[in-house]
């Protein structure tokens, strides 16, 4: 599926163009994100708190953009596609960061 230029993809890391700045990676489909939809996870940089959250927790690894951050699996949301900074993005996350991404949610709602 071809993408508009000024849409999120799957993978992306973004900022988010809102009162807040911060940065996200966005987790749905882009199917979804085509119409202009985007679900997101939020991404720090400080270390997750040391409880069952930090198990929802995914650091970025060398070949991520903004490498050593960390991937808030606790902290999804969605939003219109067109808050995000798409031109001053960061880049995608590998397919491995992405899996163990999904599978953080997965284990948090699958009984």
């Amino acid at each position: 599926m071809e993408l508009p230029k000024d849409t999120p993809v799957r993978g992306g890391v973004y900022p988010y163009a809102g009162i807040r700045r911060h940065d996200f990676l966005v987790i749905s489909v882009d199917s979804l994100n085509a119409g202009g939809t985007v679900l997101v996870a939020e991404i720090s940089e400080q270390t997750p708190p040391v409880d069952l959250r930090a198990l929802l927790a995914v650091q970025l690894g060398a070949d991520d953009p903004l490498s050593g951050s960390w991937v808030l699996c606790w902290r999804l949301n969605y939003a219109s596609a067109g808050r995000f900074d798409v031109a001053g993005g960061h880049g995608r996350v590998s397919a491995q960061t992405l899996d163990k991404v999904i599978n953080a949610i997965r284990a948090a709602i699958e009984p």
